[in-house]
């Protein structure tokens, strides 16, 4: 006979307003339930603690981020071949096209405009009064 031992689980809605406006103890919890804990409100698996997110993270053979890192099919549908939906050698290609652009010492250049940029459109929305973030903000159409 083999002895068994409960998996650990959790039924924190992690998407609860509660759980946004403070999530420190949520995460706390989930981190002292176990290296890896079910989250019976999603039918998912969490890994919440630093070391096993980065073992994970260093392991593309056993935990893969080719078919989507998201929770909704629909958004992994859309991030397929992305430096962020990609194991290497696809990712470790992609990563060096956009370090080049995205390193800090390329985004030094950036500053000043898109610190301008951003002044220009906070005061835009402290004139107006009120500021709608999805009517105002590009979204990626389907």
């Amino acid at each position: 006979m083999y002895a068994t031992v409960p998996l650990p689980a959790s039924d924190v809605d992690l998407f609860a307003d509660a759980v946004l406006n403070d999530p420190y103890p949520a995460l706390r919890a989930l981190r002292e339930a176990g290296p890896a804990v079910r989250l019976t409100a999603y039918d998912a698996w969490a890994l919440p603690r630093y070391e096993h997110v980065r073992a994970a993270l260093a392991d593309h053979e056993r935990f893969s981020s080719a078919h989507g890192v998201g929770y909704e099919d629909q958004f992994n549908a859309r991030m397929t071949g992305t430096v962020l939906a990609s194991d290497p050698p696809d990712h470790t290609r992609l990563r060096a096209l956009l370090s080049d652009k995205l390193a800090p010492r390329a985004l030094t250049k950036l500053r000043a405009r898109i610190t301008d940029l951003a002044e220009d459109l906070v005061a835009a929305a402290v004139a107006k009064g009120s500021f709608d973030a999805w009517r105002a903000l590009p979204r990626c159409s389907p």
